[in-house]
């Protein structure tokens, strides 16, 4: 059992069966086994060998659990994946994906994070964009044709508070802080995605695979 009360590995796993009914079951095994009452012949009280390993089989042949973990990928970017380790075949097996729901190859090496700290994390950041907001006396809508080089998509502005761009085209859309976007960049927004910075006053570039007659959304707002 777990600090929050559950008997599963964290709080963020999940299976092909009750979970609370998964462990029911299986305390019920290991009484019978030590109470003789689970098998034939039926030990006197005591668990035999034997009832041990066939308690230990009957968890091998049950349906396991599904773990994520959130992991930082320190050779790549420090981009933040999600670690998913499946248990239901009975040997681990361990695979990696983007926020994007895409397949991540880990450079390595990694670095667990912590739950509560990135909730954390995102809380301060909600809290310091609500406080930029809130002094923003300006706010401004453009619209940038899509490309298949860096393009500007906002200028550098020292009064930005937050700024919200919309992928409005049929292709993914790479997104960078500062000039000379590629696709390989770690802000990738899917089509008709939408990404909300609010801790950057720098110059912001985008670029797509193709000029594809779409268009970059952009809403800026700043203290004029």
């Amino acid at each position: 059992m777990n600090k929050n009360g559950s008997l599963g590995r964290n709080t963020n796993t999940g299976g092909n069966r009750s979970y609370e009914l998964y462990n029911l079951q299986l305390l019920n095994q290991i009484i019978e086994a030590v109470q003789g009452t689970g098998g034939s012949p039926a030990p006197a009280g005591v668990a035999t060998e034997a009832t041990l390993l066939s308690v230990l089989s009957a968890i091998s042949a049950s349906d396991q659990d599904i773990e994520i973990l959130l992991v930082r990928d320190t050779g790549d970017s420090d981009i933040v994946v999600q670690q998913i380790t499946n248990y239901e075949s009975g040997t681990p097996a361990v695979s990696y994906k983007k926020v994007d729901g895409t397949a991540h190859t880990v450079v390595g090496p990694l670095e667990y994070l912590d739950p509560a700290a990135v909730l954390n994390l995102l809380l301060t950041q909600s809290t310091l964009s609500n406080v930029k907001l809130s002094l923003a006396d300006t706010v401004t809508n453009t619209s940038v044709a899509a490309a298949a080089t860096s393009t500007v998509l906002l200028a550098a502005n020292v009064g930005r508070r937050t700024a919200i761009i919309r992928n409005d085209s049929t292709e993914i859309m790479a997104i960078r802080k500062a000039a000379g976007a590629a696709l390989t960049d770690a802000l990738i927004l899917q089509p008709q995605g939408i990404a909300v910075i609010s801790d950057a006053e720098t110059v912001i570039h985008g670029i797509w695979p193709t000029a594809n007659g779409g268009f970059a959304r952009i809403e800026e707002a700043y203290k004029a």
